[in-house]
Formats: C-alpha cells, sequence, structure tokens
C-alpha cells in the first residue's frame, strides 16, 4: 500500500499534522481554472449566437430597405404620372400630403426592425422621397412652361391675325406688330418660344 508523504515530519513529539500538510500543496487556480475557461466558453459561444442573430436581423433590415425603396418610387412614379399641377407650389404641397406625410410612415410602418435600423430604412425613404420631389417638380415646371408657350403661341396668331387683315399703316397693325416682336423676345428670353 502506497504512503502518503505528510510534511512536517520530524517536528518532534507533537504528532499534530494539519489538513494542509498531508499531500503536495495544489494552487487555487488549479481548482477555478476548469470554471475559467467554461465561462470563456460561455462567453465565446455567447458572442458567436449574438454574431449571427446580428447578422440575421442586419439580412433582414437590408432586404426590408431595398422593398420599401422600391415601393416607394413605384409610388413617387404614380403619383408624378398621374399629377395634374402645373405649378411648382402645387405640386409640393401635394406631393407634402400624398408622399411624404402618408406614404413614407404607411410603408415604413409595415417593416419591424430594430430602432437603428427603423431610422436608416427612415431617412432612406426620406433621401427616395426627395429625388422624387425633384423630378416631379421639374415635370410641374415643364408642363407650366408648355402652358406659357402656348399661350404665346396663341396671341402670335391672334396677333398675325390682324396684322394680316390690315395695311401696313395702319395703327392697329403697327400695335400688332410691336407687340409680336416684344412678345417673341420675352419668350426667347424664358425658353417658351419652343412651344410656340
Amino acid at each position: 500500500m502506497p504512503q502518503i508523504p505528510l510534511y512536517n515530519k520530524g517536528l518532534g513529539a507533537t504528532g499534530v499534522t494539519t489538513g494542509a500538510s498531508l499531500g503536495p500543496r495544489a494552487s487555487t487556480g488549479a481548482f477555478t481554472g476548469v470554471g475559467q475557461e467554461l465561462a470563456k466558453f460561455g462567453e465565446v459561444a455567447g458572442n458567436i449566437m449574438r454574431d449571427f442573430y446580428d447578422a440575421d436581423k442586419k439580412a433582414e433590415a437590408k432586404s426590408a430597405i431595398a422593398q420599401a425603396e422600391n415601393e416607394l418610387t413605384k409610388e413617387i412614379d404614380t403619383h408624378i404620372k398621374n399629377d395634374k399641377t402645373t405649378n411648382i407650389e402645387d405640386f409640393d404641397k401635394q406631393y407634402k400630403k400624398i408622399i411624404v406625410d402618408k406614404k413614407i410612415k404607411d410603408i415604413s410602418s409595415k417593416y419591424k426592425l430594430r430602432p437603428i435600423e427603423q431610422r436608416a430604412l427612415i431617412a432612406r425613404l426620406g433621401d427616395i422621397s426627395a429625388g422624387g420631389q425633384l423630378k416631379g417638380r421639374n415635370e410641374a415646371y415643364g408642363k407650366q412652361e408648355v402652358i406659357r408657350g402656348t399661350s404665346v403661341n396663341d396671341k402670335l396668331v391672334r396677333l398675325r391675325s390682324i396684322m394680316a387683315s390690315l395695311p401696313k399703316t395702319h395703327p392697329e397693325y403697327i400695335k400688332a406688330n410691336v407687340d409680336a416682336v416684344k412678345e417673341i423676345n420675352e419668350s426667347q428670353k424664358d425658353g417658351t418660344i419652343k412651344y410656340s
């Protein structure tokens, strides 16, 4: 039978042995090291799970943002196509009421994302909305330009018919000629001559 070596051997007749003197001394780290490694493993596993969860949520947010962008772009294009306003101020009022105040809110509320991703979604929709508004304003301005050009054209036709019916020395002919030249010069300056 093997014997356990005793420390404090030969201390005399006391014969007292303490619990610590029964064997080689092990540090407390030997007993806690396993628990610490297990805790580190749990932390690493938790980090991996969080990273996978985060990656899933980011992918979900990216997909949601792309779908929302497509939906808003379609709504903007439909609004611009059906818009009947002929000046920028009226277009801006309608656009703000229909697209900015209503559609962005409706579309963004469809997706349940984490708060930071929800804010990113709303910001992205706002950017798309701003681009759509600029496009719509250009369309409204173009319509307004066509209307002004048509008006100039109608006025020039009327002035030409007055001049065609009168002799060149007649005062109404002279006035119509001056008005026609003035109208042509103004429409050349603002670009509406191309619609005349």
